[in-house]
């Protein structure tokens, strides 16, 4: 049986809205489990500075820098660790951190809900396969209430006594310069939402989204596959991208940048 699927706006302020917070205390008061989607590793996702305007990145990459409890600015790309007292590392002032990860969701939820059983999974609370696997178990044998994480606990769960999966920030995968965006996130939404009413007790789905009505929002709340499908294949096809073409990946590398760079434009 499909679980119910809704729609919400997302927070301006608080990680989760209070529709998330009114269905999570429903489904504590029912004895039931709660999976929760928020696929952003870390505390706060962005660190800038007003004094000289900079985004904190990575010094290899380039990246944007994600600040992670208790005191430290993470590239997810490199890995790249810089040690962080909450001043920009350009100009040394003040800066000041936005958005919400999954650390932040986790004390959130564990001040909101201080009597419920909760656990994060994401790659940085499971580098060893034991943790993740000890977590999992715990989950499937009723002894944690709410299970939050990356795109980690999006499929191969199958625990019938829950009944509620909550996505935060469903639609930010969209904002990813890739041709697969779409897809990968409509895949997203739909294996996560499996994962509720997979027992005896009817599921429900909440989506918080920062525009719901965005159309592969509106496929992923509504399960239908084939809208998805014949859409994004049109969408493919005007635009030149497989399955209507292939793509060819050129990777240039040298010790100069200024040699590298003039190989890429002879090519």
């Amino acid at each position: 049986q499909l679980p119910d699927v809704e729609v919400v706006n997302a927070p301006d302020k608080n990680p989760v809205s209070g529709k998330m917070i009114t269905m999570i205390e429903q489904n504590l008061k029912n004895g039931r489990q709660t999976i929760l989607l928020l696929n952003r590793r870390g505390y706060q996702p962005f660190i800038y500075c007003d004094h000289c305007g900079s985004t904190l990145q990575c010094p290899r990459c380039s990246v944007t820098l994600h600040f992670h409890k208790p005191d430290q600015l993470v590239c997810h790309y490199c890995s790249m660790t810089i040690p962080y007292q909450g001043k920009c590392i350009q100009c040394g002032k003040p800066a000041r951190a936005a958005g919400t990860g999954v650390q932040r969701l986790e004390e959130f939820l564990g001040s909101r809900f201080p009597e419920a059983r909760l656990e994060r999974v994401d790659t940085d609370t499971s580098r060893g396969g034991k943790n993740l696997q000890d977590c999992l178990q715990r989950f499937f044998n009723g002894e944690l209430d709410i299970l939050m994480g990356t795109q980690m606990i999006a499929k191969g769960l199958d625990a019938p006594n829950v009944t509620l999966v909550g996505v935060l920030q469903a639609d930010q995968g969209l904002l990813l310069s890739d041709y697969r965006a779409q897809e990968r996130t409509f895949s997203l939404l739909m294996q996560v939402a499996g994962r509720a009413g997979r027992g005896n007790f009817k599921g429900q789905v909440l989506l918080e989204a920062l525009n719901p009505s965005h159309p592969i929002i509106q496929q992923a709340s509504a399960q239908d596959y084939d809208a998805f499908y014949n859409e994004e294949l049109a969408l493919r096809k005007a635009t030149w991208y497989p399955p209507f073409c292939r793509l060819v990946r050129m990777l240039v590398r040298s010790p100069d940048a200024e040699y590298a760079e003039k190989k890429i434009d002879e090519l």
